[in-house]
């Protein structure tokens, strides 16, 4: 950058009067000869470039500067002679006031255009104005360099503003085919602008947009056939991907939504046209699954809301139907804890059906009569109560009606007839003694004394007493099984 090229010439400046004072030069003769000096000891001015600008060089920098140019060993003082330079402090802020006002603004729009940086002849011109510059202020002559400065400033800025029109020129040439997509002219023009500034943003955005503009007008043209043939699914995504290209349509997002709006009512209205036919042929199955992706497609209950109805109506007569026979299927079988499960499943749903619950009585019913008398028929031991008997002919009774319904429950209610059969039919029992004991079955009868006698029993339970004097009496029970004699020794052996 400039300042910098201006602090390495004024360090240099002061070397060289210091090598005067010092004796290399004498008198006027050195003084005549600085400028030469100083112009063919600086090295060709390279341009710069830093992250900020350096400041301005106070006192304690150019003290530092005069101390790091004294020679390390002198043998005898000498005088430096008193050069007289006219005061240029007025200018000096001016000039450094400028030069980072052209380091910060000037010099960068240079390098946004490359056919400013490609012109050698003009930047050859800018860069020998920067070393005059340079120079001058080397030797503090700030007056002088700030009119160069003001010189090549302008120069610069002129070559800006006219590589700026030229650029805006072509811009608007593109602008202007783009719009009527004049796509030769809008190349040849871009090719044109970005020789001048490749980096531009306008020409950067202008060129990704040619650049997807073949596949986004084919994209364009596939949506227009999509909708016009009524595919609005490839319109839709042909759209759609439009979107991840580089483009300016303004309308797209409104034209997709559009579209999906479009493909929402011709779903909607093919949907509910195959609801009604599937409900017509009483087909559930593709009446379910209209019903199925209209959920899935968002459309509103309130638009088919009496198809609905109806075919939640259809469906209940139908699976009221498939139960009824499953129900009936079971009964035939006479499969009546299958025929129960079936009543305790749908009960919640069909239990206000009058067939239905007719139906579910009767097979509870029947259900319960089979439990009860397999119960009595697992544990025929209980029957030798009379109690249990009497409940057991009762359970007949009230079962009878229902036998015709059932094979299985009269099956159940035949054994449990002849099981009670057998207990009407008397038993013999033998009852041994020892001729002394007194003997009686309580509730029943006396036996007597006796060493050997056989007594007819029914079936059941039974209590032997046994009495002697001078001895404790004895009690025996014994089951009488049917068709099972029994023999018991009825002896009262324990004395008082």
């Amino acid at each position: 950058m400039l300042e910098v090229d201006l602090l390495e010439a004024k360090a240099r400046k002061r070397r060289l009067y210091f090598a005067v004072a010092s004796g290399l030069f004498i008198g006027g003769s050195a003084i005549t000869l600085i400028p030469t000096l100083i112009s063919k000891t600086q090295p060709e001015q390279q341009i710069l470039t830093i992250e900020n600008p350096p400041q301005r060089p106070n006192e304690a920098t150019k003290k530092n500067l005069v101390q790091s140019a004294e020679p390390e060993s002198v043998n005898q003082p000498i005088q430096s002679p008193t050069i007289q330079l006219s005061d240029q402090s007025e200018f000096e802020e001016q000039f450094f006031a400028a030069v980072k006002t052209y380091d910060e603004t000037v010099e960068p729009n240079i390098d946004n255009y490359q056919s400013i940086l490609g012109d050698q002849g003009f930047m050859n011109t800018i860069r020998g104005l920067q070393q005059d510059i340079a120079a001058k202020a080397a030797q503090e002559q700030y007056k002088d360099g700030l009119t160069i400065l003001k010189k090549m400033t302008q120069v610069a800025t002129d070559r800006i503003t006219q590589e700026n029109n030229r650029l805006e020129k072509l811009l608007k040439q593109v602008t202007d085919a783009w719009a009527t997509k004049d796509i030769d002219l809008m190349s040849a023009s871009l090719k044109s602008a970005r020789l001048i500034s490749s980096n531009n943003k306008k020409i950067v955005e202008y060129s990704s947009l040619l650049g997807d503009w073949p596949e986004v007008e084919t994209l364009l043209n596939r949506a227009a056939e999509g909708e016009s043939k009524g595919k609005i699914d490839d319109a839709i995504q042909s759209l759609q991907q439009i979107s991840k290209l580089n483009h300016d349509i303004d309308n797209l997002s409104s034209r997709i939504d559009s579209l999906q709006a479009k493909r929402k009512d011709i779903l909607e209205t093919r949907l509910v046209e195959q609801l009604f036919l599937a409900l017509e042929k009483s087909d559930l199955s593709s009446a379910n699954e209209a019903i199925q992706r209209l959920l899935k497609a968002g459309i509103p209950e309130s638009a088919y809301t009496h198809l609905l109805a109806d075919y939640h109506q259809k469906k209940y007569d139908a699976e009221f139907v498939i139960v009824s026979n499953a129900m009936d299927s079971a009964i035939v079988k006479d499969d009546w804890i299958k025929a129960k499960q079936l009543v305790d499943q749908n009960q919640k749903v069909f239990g206000s059906e009058p067939r239905f619950k007719a139906r579910g009585e009767a097979i509870y019913k029947i259900h319960k009569g089979i439990a009860e008398v397999s119960n009595a028929l697992a544990k025929p031991e209980q029957l030798l109560s009379s109690r249990v008997r009497a409940n057991a002919h009762t359970l007949l009774e009230r079962i009878s009606p229902d036998l015709n319904m059932s094979l299985q429950l009269r099956s159940k209610a035949d054994q449990l007839s002849a099981l009670l059969a057998s207990y009407r039919t008397k038993v013999p029992v033998t009852v041994v003694s020892d001729g002394l004991t007194y003997i009686e079955v309580k509730s029943v009868g006396k036996v007597g004394e006796t060493t050997g006698r056989v007594v007819e029993l029914l079936p059941g339970k039974y209590v032997f007493i046994g009495k002697k004097p001078g001895y404790v009496s004895k009690q025996i029970e014994i089951n009488v099984e049917p068709g099972t004699p029994a023999q018991i020794k009825v002896i009262a052996d324990e004395p008082i």
